[in-house]
């Protein structure tokens, strides 16, 4: 027990986050005022917190998800792997936890964009429209025809 009150003292926070543990500092978690980790880390008794059989405290969220909001918490950049389709579930994570700024960066970040396919389409048919126009000025005369 020393040894946490130790680790409480430099502002070390062990978490349990469904079933995944985190070791960060305090400040990290105190990072998003208004969040819900702030709140509960700055206006609440420690010993009002759920904590694990081994004494961290213990959230029931997506364990995996939680890196990528405690990677958010210490800097406020989101910064996903290439390929990631958990990004609908981390939003739901983000908001769980409070973090409107979050949010609003993975519901952009989702929002659809255009292909190439559909960019060619929409000009192709943006020409095809073009060329709907009456013509103002006759078309030029053939030399064979003079």
């Amino acid at each position: 027990m020393a040894q946490r009150a130790r680790a409480a003292l430099l502002g070390i926070v062990e978490l349990n986050v469904g079933g995944q543990v985190y070791v960060t500092r305090r400040g990290t978690v105190l990072s998003v005022r208004g969040s819900l980790l702030w709140r509960m880390f700055s206006q609440q008794e420690a010993a009002e917190l759920p904590r694990d059989s081994k004494g961290r405290f213990f959230l029931d969220r997506d364990g995996f998800l939680f890196r990528y909001i405690l990677d958010y918490l210490r800097d406020q950049e989101l910064v996903l792997p290439e390929r990631f389709p958990e990004r609908s579930r981390l939003q739901r994570e983000a908001e769980y936890f409070q973090l409107p700024d979050l949010v609003r960066r993975l519901a952009a970040a989702a929002a659809p964009t255009a292909s190439l396919a559909t960019l060619a389409i929409t000009w192709r048919s943006s020409l095809d429209h073009f060329h709907m126009f009456p013509q103002t000025h006759p078309p030029p005369r053939s030399p064979a025809s003079h």
